[in-house]
């Protein structure tokens, strides 16, 4: 299955907030969002276990960030874009495109 780019974005976020920062997010306010629904059916994520990213979720979630900070360093370094300028950005794909 080919996730959104929301759901990548969700699975990010969850990702750094309990394997980088050791919280547990408050998913309340994501219950009634499509991507998240659909993360949960397809085995990423489940609300009734101990930790909120199966083994499937933690590992796309990790490949998330990666993703998204190799393309920060590529604007940084290679395409010398300010750091400041780029971290909401990346989050369109849109803007990729037309770098």
């Amino acid at each position: 299955m080919e996730l959104t780019d929301k759901a990548e974005e969700i699975l990010e976020t969850l990702w750094v907030e309990t394997m980088e920062h050791g919280n547990i997010p408050d998913t309340a306010v994501l219950k009634d969002n499509a991507a998240f629904k659909n993360l949960i059916k397809e085995g990423y994520l489940s609300l009734e276990a101990e930790q909120l990213l199966t083994e499937k979720g933690a590992k796309e979630g990790r490949l998330c960030v990666r993703r998204h900070r190799l393309a920060e360093r590529l604007l940084v370094d290679v395409l010398h874009v300010k750091a400041g300028l780029i971290h909401e950005d990346l989050h369109s794909s849109d803007y990729l495109a037309s770098v």
